[in-house]
């Protein structure tokens, strides 16, 4: 089954592939083709619009009406000449499409205006040319014309030609002509077919006569007597637009396009060969028989492993699976087999993983929160804080600013209170708000020369919940190491506001501000907190326990962001979800304003 399976795929991707492959071949030989033609078409029109602007220049036209025929005496024919060359010079330009030019008189003679021996052409044209021409306003192409070089040699030309009409009286005057070279033409096919691979192309009119390919022997040749194409293989070709046929034993690729657009009625037939452009495919065959042949062992060889050890390993499995049921979560599975078996064992061993690592962050949680409770009724008392304003409060006793003193012992009791405040974790907004402005106002009585601070708190959001000291430590911070640290007035602004179904703390200072490096430092420290020992450097201790409190009460629901530019300024916003309390009975605010 394997074998027949494998011979029948081979066979089917050999087919379509091959299909597919001659399909874009052919995709890419008329985009090439249709590349060409309009280059083709490009060079034509741009031939066409010198002979037209040359033909329909007042001057040009002025000099063919007041010369029928070219001048009998030889000075003036020299000065008619120098004037229409300066005239026609300056509208040709350097064109190196035009090979040779002229302007012919309205009797059909030459006037050599641009210099170039133009005899050889006169003589292959005939009266019956000129009326063909007169007959069509517009611009002829005609050819190929074969001129006679020194030597055997003849060079395949086309000639251009235009009427000079007078638009009023629409009288022929003349004509100007142009001289094309076959090459001209044939350059653009030989400058966009593939290279290193033998391409060729015909050109042909309306006859089906070669008036332009890469085979100059056959220019003026019809192309069936030639023997490269029959009756019916042409009759293919124009009715597909394309065409295989087999030269010399070789499988070559035909394409033809649409006729050119006017003046000319030309057909442009492509050739390449398909061995060159199935290329791929040959290789594509030889790799499908290597690895078909090495897949096939490899697929006889697994099978029978498969088959000789499938049993065993899934009762190791079930036995493993049967003891961690029991309790037993350290057990592992012995990766002893392949395939799916493999699958069962490697996901089995991930969930033990997960599970045991899910008990050890559950496990790490717990500590971390019996260790940040230990940690904070630490900090809730701070020595530094308590003998600092026990000194300020007796230099204000001592200068005998009594009133001060009393308000700043108030002020410290109100923030112990609060700060201890029985022991729970959770106060409200308002609560945290009046320790803050406890908190602040003693430091500025000790700071009275360079801080200040304002608090802009809206009333209605004071009675949701949040950690205690939660801003105390960060506006510790912004005094100590922001407006301290910069040794001039400054002042610290404490900013909430509700935003969606959060409240958004801003406190920001215009201290001393940070580093982008001391910036990237302390963001880094405070995100990696996961240990306090690894955070309690004095500048971010307070910040990091702030963030890990948050964290451990409302997980990826509150954000943390810290901004600050050297000199200027530094910016703290917290982000938490609202949590009202589940008594608001209790008038908060008018239970303090007694205190």
């Amino acid at each position: 089954m394997i074998l027949i399976s494998l011979i029948v795929t081979a066979i089917l991707i050999n087919t379509v592939s091959t299909t597919v492959n001659v399909n874009n071949a052919l995709g890419s030989a008329r985009r090439e083709q249709a590349l060409i033609i309009n280059n083709l078409n490009t060079k034509i029109t741009h031939i066409q619009d010198y002979a037209v602007s040359v033909a329909v220049d007042p001057r040009v036209i002025a000099e063919a009406k007041e010369h029928p025929s070219p001048p009998v005496e030889e000075a003036k024919r020299y000065k008619l000449r120098l004037e229409l060359n300066k005239i026609i010079g300056s509208i040709m330009g350097l064109n190196r499409n035009v090979y040779m030019w002229d302007l012919v008189a309205a009797d059909n003679s030459f006037f050599g205006v641009s210099g170039y021996d133009m005899s050889e052409i006169e003589e292959l044209l005939s009266d019956e040319y000129f009326t063909q021409v007169r007959k069509n306003w517009g611009v002829s192409i005609s050819g190929p014309y074969q001129l006679h070089n020194k030597g055997e040699r003849t060079t395949p030309v086309f000639l251009v030609t235009k009427p000079v009409v007078d638009l009023d009286s629409r009288t022929v005057y003349g004509y100007v002509m142009f001289v094309i070279k076959e090459s001209n033409f044939a350059s653009i096919f030989e400058n966009n077919m593939p290279q290193n691979v033998e391409s060729s192309f015909y050109i042909l009119n309306e006859e089906e006569i070669v008036i332009s390919s890469s085979d100059k022997t056959i220019i003026t040749q019809n192309i069936q007597k030639i023997g490269t194409f029959s009756e019916a293989e042409l009759k293919v070709l124009y009715g597909k637009g394309s065409l295989t046929k087999n030269v010399g034993g070789q499988e070559m690729l035909y394409t033809i396009s649409q006729e050119l657009k006017d003046p000319v009625q030309w057909t442009v037939i492509s050739c390449q060969p398909l061995d060159s452009l199935l290329i791929g495919q040959k290789i594509l065959n030889k790799w499908i028989l290597v690895i078909g042949t090495v897949a096939c062992l490899v697929a006889l060889f697994i099978s029978y492993i498969i088959a000789r050890s499938l049993s065993r390993p899934i009762m190791e499995l079930a036995s493993t699976i049967h003891d961690a049921a029991e309790g037993n979560l350290s057990q592992k599975a012995n990766r002893q087999s392949a395939g799916e078996i493999e699958i069962l064992y490697e996901g089995f061993n991930n969930l033990m993983n997960a599970v045991n690592r899910l008990l050890r962050r559950v496990y790490q949680e717990q500590e971390e929160k019996s260790e940040y409770q230990f940690h904070l009724i630490q900090a809730q008392i701070k020595p530094h804080f308590l003998y600092n304003t026990l000194e300020m409060i007796k230099s204000l006793i001592d200068l005998e600013k009594g009133e001060t003193a009393s308000q700043c012992i108030s002020a410290m009791a109100s923030f112990y209170r609060l700060s201890l405040n029985r022991g729970n974790d959770i106060i409200s907004v308002y609560d945290e708000v009046k320790l803050s402005q406890q908190y602040m106002y003693l430091q500025k009585l000790r700071y009275i020369e360079y801080l200040d601070y304002r608090f802009n708190i809206p009333e209605e959001l004071t009675k949701y919940q949040l950690p205690k000291m939660t801003l105390q430590p960060i506006l510790e911070n912004s005094i100590y190491h922001g407006i301290k640290e910069k040794q001039e007035e400054g002042i610290v602004e404490i900013e909430l506001t509700e935003h969606g179904d959060s409240l958004r703390f801003v406190i920001v200072d215009n201290g001393i501000g940070m580093t982008k490096e001391m910036l990237s430092h302390l963001q880094q420290t405070i995100k990696s907190s996961s240990d306090l020992e690894e955070s309690e450097s004095p500048k971010s201790f307070g910040m990091a326990s702030v963030n890990r409190r948050l964290k451990l009460l409302y997980g990826e629901n509150y954000s943390f962001v810290i901004e600050s530019e050297y000199g200027e300024f530094t910016k703290v916003t917290i982000l938490i979800p609202k949590n009202i309390p589940e008594d608001l009975q209790k008038d908060q605010k008018g239970e303090y304003e007694d205190e």
